[in-house]
């Protein structure tokens, strides 16, 4: 019954069931994608060399602007980016069957157009990641994945079969109409989500402050060896898994000799395997560590079983018969399983421990850590499987995933120390109390550094401030002491009375050393002279009270 009311709980937030639906609408397009693009390929150049520099070319915006594009995730209006990013992406891909009607499509081509593509989901998928928590809330961000991942796994399910299908219909560029519609239609979506704590801070970027803040991001994932091994982790799991999408096709276009449908269906089994997996992590509650490790294990079991049927039976027979491909489509089911059960894993226990004013840095970091490693893979799997053939390629994926497996399993005792934040603060409301002008315009310039607090109203005595707390019930409250009429401590001593879930900042100019210890007695949560005060200092102290919380 708790499972079934989280479920409902996040299907009925408006915010996040728009989201869904771009998210859903825009896989099930590239569902499609996936298959007309792979086929494309081959039947302009019948090589899995030209596969593989396609899929490599697609990688490559990951490794060289997924690192910058969080900054500007953790600085401007994610809404916007997203909406801007499929708009990108819908004409982008437009041009694919255009070109192809006008007889102007070379593989060249296809590779400009697929880097370009890739660029807007650079933008997007970091994105994404990054508001889940401001739309739904920690305690609810497993259920919000697990139905995010079921999403993704079934409408990229029906898109690859729908994929198979209509490739051998109405042919293979025409097929990538369909899926710039979807990325059209998932951003008419997206324009009518309202997020929260996510609002664009309105200043100049320039080169200096963005690498600052990319050091920051960089910084605090080194700081944290769970976080370094994580990412070392995806960096290998994804230079071994990546070979599967230039293998597969590969197998089944010039090793069975067999049709579009036949791939259409292994791509589906995959995505199969991820919906129950998906499922299975959204009702049952495991360890992460000892999910993510064994998650690892079994789609390196499932690799080497697969290629194992095609090795036997090719010693004894020369076609591979029908139940030969079925244990195959299972095989790709148990592969699925487990990359669905370790990625909800993984991504819940990023948004769980990153702060937010982090979380879109952490997200891009991880995902460059992820992507590095698939140019390099893909381009290395095309010329191996041209040189010594795709079996010992099969084999050597398998085995090194298993051992992936096993060396997180070793290590994954620190995932499960690592302690989530109590609660994701949506959007922080702020009451700044303070009879000077000069001094409340200096903090709403230092409320900028942190996208996700504003200043929701001033006061100028601390009697205006107590009625301000009883009407606006505001997170915090930048308290001066000193001012006219009722002093800041009075005000702070009563504030608490009212409202004591309140956090209170009391702030002075004055050096007085028992104001320190007035104000944490009248209540005060954090004590700060207006000399040491900055953007950054703010920045922590209100990160500082909401990890308190």
């Amino acid at each position: 019954m708790k499972t079934k009311s989280n479920v409902w709980i996040v299907l009925q937030n408006r915010n996040f069931l728009f989201l869904w639906l771009a998210r859903s609408i825009s896989r099930l397009g590239d569902g499609i994608h996936e298959i007309a693009l792979a086929w494309l390929v081959l039947q302009l150049t019948g090589s899995a060399l030209d596969i593989g520099i396609t899929m490599m070319v697609s990688a490559l915006p990951h490794v060289l602007f997924g690192l910058f594009v969080g900054v500007f995730i953790d600085k401007f209006d994610r809404k916007a980016l997203m909406i801007l990013a499929d708009v990108w992406r819908c004409l982008v891909i437009l041009a694919i069957p255009l070109l192809f009607w006008f007889n102007l499509l070379e593989p060249g081509v296809i590779y400009i157009i697929a880097f370009l593509t890739t660029l807007g989901e650079v933008i997007a998928e970091p994105t994404r990641k990054a508001v889940i928590p401001n739309v739904v809330g920690i305690e609810h961000l497993d259920t919000a994945n697990s139905l995010d991942q079921i999403s993704t796994s079934l409408s990229s399910l029906f898109g690859l079969f729908l994929g198979g299908g209509v490739v051998a219909l109405i042919g293979a560029a025409n097929s990538l109409y369909l899926d710039s519609i979807s990325f059209g239609l998932s951003a008419i979506l997206i324009c009518a989500v309202s997020l929260q704590g996510t609002n664009p801070i309105r200043r100049k970027v320039i080169l200096t402050d963005t690498l600052v803040k990319l050091g920051e991001g960089i910084r605090y994932v080194m700081q944290r060896h769970v976080l370094s091994r994580l990412i070392v982790l995806l960096l290998a799991v994804n230079f071994l898994g990546t070979p599967l999408f230039i293998l597969i096709p590969y197998y089944v276009n010039q090793v069975l000799k067999a049709s579009s449908i036949i791939y259409g269906a292994m791509m589906t089994s995959i995505l199969i395997g991820m919906l129950v997996g998906s499922i299975y992590v959204g009702t049952i509650k495991l360890p992460r560590g000892k999910a993510i490790a064994f998650s690892t294990l079994g789609i390196g079991v499932a690799t080497l079983l697969f290629t194992s049927a095609y090795a036997v039976t090719s010693t004894f027979v020369e076609d591979i018969g029908l139940a030969v491909i079925m244990f195959q489509l299972v095989c790709l089911v148990g592969w699925g399983f487990g990359n669905a059960v370790g990625n909800v894993h993984l991504l819940s226990f990023l948004q769980s421990t990153v702060p937010d004013d982090k979380r879109g840095r952490i997200m891009s970091v991880t995902q460059v850590g992820a992507m590095t490693a698939m140019p390099l893979a893909y381009g290395l799997t095309g010329f191996l499987v041209e040189s010594i053939g795709f079996l010992p390629v099969f084999c050597a994926v398998g085995v090194g995933t298993l051992g992936c497996g096993a060396w997180f399993a070793h290590n994954m005792r620190e995932v499960e120390l690592e302690k989530p934040l109590k609660r994701i603060v949506q959007n922080a409301s702020i009451l700044l109390v303070n009879n000077l002008p000069s001094f409340r315009q200096e903090v709403h310039e230092m409320i900028q550094a942190v996208p996700w607090a504003s200043i929701v109203a001033e006061a100028k005595s601390g009697q205006e401030a107590i009625e301000l707390v009883k009407r606006l019930h505001p997170d915090v409250v930048l308290m001066d002491i000193v001012m006219p009429g009722m002093s800041g401590i009075e005000a702070t001593r009563r504030i608490k009375e009212i409202a004591p879930q309140t956090k209170v900042i009391a702030i002075t100019a004055y050096d007085n050393a028992e104001f320190p210890k007035q104000s944490i007695e009248a209540g005060a949560d954090l004590f700060i002279k207006k000399e040491e005060l900055d953007a950054e200092t703010l920045r922590e102290c209100l990160e500082k009270l909401r990890m308190d919380e």
